[in-house]
């Protein structure tokens, strides 16, 4: 008599490139699963897609609550082990300077992993995965390195998951086929070139000088942009009062860090008790797991960061004003450190933001630091006083006086802007989706457009997302007439275009239409879970008068009817009217930038 066989089912958690065989049935956790799927296809195998679980707004926003309330019991729960590792005496408040921006990336990539598991464990039948030793630990170098991993690597996805399935109870139904040992730590590095000479001379000189005389600096500042534009003219207003934003850390400090350095892998992996027994599974879990992923500056390399960081800002070890970026607070571990060991809780600190999503661009996991990531361009109604409070301030809008010269002759070409890298995907977890099925969606919008507009059309790539690069070859196999625009620049590359699209509502159309330039942008709010506040109000404005479609369908149809007379379509009087309200509001571009930045920075000094 004939027994028939039991269906052996391959799950696949994450996309994979290399798929294995001697499977009956290859079941995906989710359509983002492209090349798996696609690999099926091919070969004629049986495959399955697990439905999606369907989280509603209201789902995500407790969701978001929640996660808000373990980044604090996660930061509680790391200030004792790192400040027994590191020996040192550091207060809570400290080290949410150093985790705010890190933990905003890991637990909601976990988490969207925890509840898929253990949706999958109600499931009746078995599954089998392969997946890597869980003993293995892969901790990137810093912030921006974790970022990385979590765009551009499927096994570091794949290694999360099986460290989940080491410590969540009674899923029976997971069976681990091949374990593999898994190690990459990559080191990526931005590259925002060398300082401009004058910057450069002025940086020797003003060592020089502070050496002679051992002055303390009533101001710090760091930003990038303060570095590159007008860094050797605010402080020479003050020479001995005003420190400088000296060492760039994403194209210097980066460099000088070994990626493969020996890790305390022992102290990594140990499981921890708190005996806190009121905790959920899910803080449990992230308790147990999260030495495997911290990355190395706040672990190994932290002693040597901070002696850089002391260092770098040595004549501001007591200042009274701190004027910062987005940048010091995300990605500059030095400038991190130096606030964690300066009495900043006594200082006034200034937030420089600019070019973010004002509270317009859905969830984002950024609000869940104590840094208000308030742009400066933006007249804040309401200051949300958390534990790190913040200064707003009205500032023109940096880039003002970088800009190239918009006046010249307006060329006949179009800049699409694939410049986003939340919008796919990105629900809980910032990070985990495939880019080979958010290419796909673009192809699928260029095959929308007339032969007409695509002639005019030069596809913009997002320059510091190396992943959506490798699509590029396909993306010409597919529209081999397509111009792709590879200036280092966005506003220089704009500076020509009739029209800008922009395939999310964030810094590249904002921008555009700050300058002028005629923008369309593809958003969808409710399907990016944007919350209804007062900004909300722009939204819908921006919708009503056609600069945001909210399908890749309807904003075909408005570029392919507008293209031959953009600027009668944009000029309309009722657009115009949301259009100046848009830049009054958001993009604040003053003739006299230069000199208000200079005054707004110099009279802290007279506070």
């Amino acid at each position: 008599m004939n027994v028939e066989r039991e269906m052996k089912y391959y799950l696949g958690l994450t996309d994979e490139y290399e798929v294995p065989t001697g499977y009956d049935c290859y079941v995906w956790a989710g359509s983002f699963c492209v090349n798996g799927i696609d690999w099926c296809i091919r070969n004629g195998k049986n495959y399955e897609v697990l439905e999606d679980d369907n989280l509603t707004y209201d789902d995500i926003h407790s969701i978001y609550l929640y996660l808000d309330q373990v980044k604090d019991k996660t930061i509680r729960y790391l200030k004792g082990i790192l400040n027994e590792y590191h020996q040192a005496d550091y207060s809570e408040y400290k080290w949410r300077i150093l985790l705010n921006f890190w933990l905003a990336y890991f637990l909601p990539s976990m988490y969207d992993k925890y509840i898929k598991l253990k949706r999958i464990k109600s499931e009746n039948r078995i599954f089998h995965v392969n997946l890597y030793n869980s003993d293995c630990v892969v901790a990137a170098l810093d912030q921006i390195d974790f970022g990385i991993l979590l765009q551009d690597d499927f096994g570091f996805h794949k290694y999360e998951y099986s460290l989940l399935l080491k410590y969540i109870s009674g899923i029976a139904n997971i069976v681990i086929d091949n374990s593999e040992n898994y190690a990459r730590m990559p080191l990526y590095l931005y590259n925002y070139g060398e300082l401009p000479e004058h910057v450069r001379n002025f940086e020797n000189e003003y060592r020089e000088y502070k050496e002679k005389t051992n002055l303390q600096d009533d101001i710090v500042i760091q930003s990038p942009y303060i570095k590159f534009t007008l860094y050797k003219e605010i402080i020479e207003k003050k020479y001995g009062k005003i420190s400088g934003y000296f060492l760039d850390y994403t194209s210097k400090v980066r460099k000088s860090m070994n990626p493969n350095r020996a890790l305390d892998v022992e102290w990594r992996r140990r499981e921890r008790h708190t005996g806190d027994e009121e905790t959920d599974e899910f803080v449990r879990l992230i308790y147990n797991v999260v030495g495997n992923f911290i990355p190395i500056a706040y672990l190994e390399e932290f002693d040597n960061l901070k002696a850089m960081a002391l260092d770098n800002y040595k004549w501001g070890s007591n200042p009274k004003v701190l004027l910062y970026d987005c940048e010091g607070t995300a990605i500059n571990e030095l400038f991190k450190i130096y606030m964690m060991n300066i009495d900043v809780e006594h200082v006034l600190k200034v937030d420089l933001m600019h070019g973010l999503s004002y509270g317009l661009g859905g969830y984002s996991w950024y609000v869940l630091t104590e840094f208000q990531m308030c742009d400066e361009c933006l007249i804040c109604g309401e200051i949300n006083n958390n534990k790190l409070s913040t200064q707003f301030i009205r500032m023109p809008y940096i880039n003002f006086f970088r800009l190239p010269d918009m006046n010249k002759e307006i060329e006949n070409t179009i800049i699409y802007t694939n410049y986003s890298y939340m919008q796919h995907r990105g629900r809980l977890s910032l990070y985990e989706w495939s880019w080979q099925r958010y290419m796909e969606g673009e192809l699928e919008f260029l095959k929308m457009l007339d032969k007409d507009v695509i002639s005019e059309l030069k596809f913009r790539l997002h320059p510091f997302h190396k992943t959506q690069w490798k699509n590029k070859e396909k993306v010409m196999e597919l529209v081999p007439e397509l111009i792709f625009d590879d200036a280092p620049s966005f506003l220089g590359s704009i500076c020509h275009a009739k029209l800008v699209i922009s395939e999310i509502m964030g810094a590249a159309a904002l921008e555009a239409i700050g300058v002028g330039k005629p923008t369309v942008i593809l958003y969808n709010p409710i399907g990016l879970f944007v919350e209804v506040n007062d900004n909300y109000k722009d939204v819908e404005e921006m919708i009503r008068v056609g600069i945001i479609a909210e399908t890749p369908e309807k904003l075909a149809a408005l570029v392919n009817s507008i293209h031959n007379d953009v600027e009668s379509w944009w000029n309309e009087p009722e657009r115009q009217r949301v259009v100046r309200k848009i830049r009054d509001k958001y993009t604040y571009f003053p003739e006299n930038a230069k000199e208000i930045w200079i005054e707004r920075i110099m009279s802290y000094l007279d506070e």
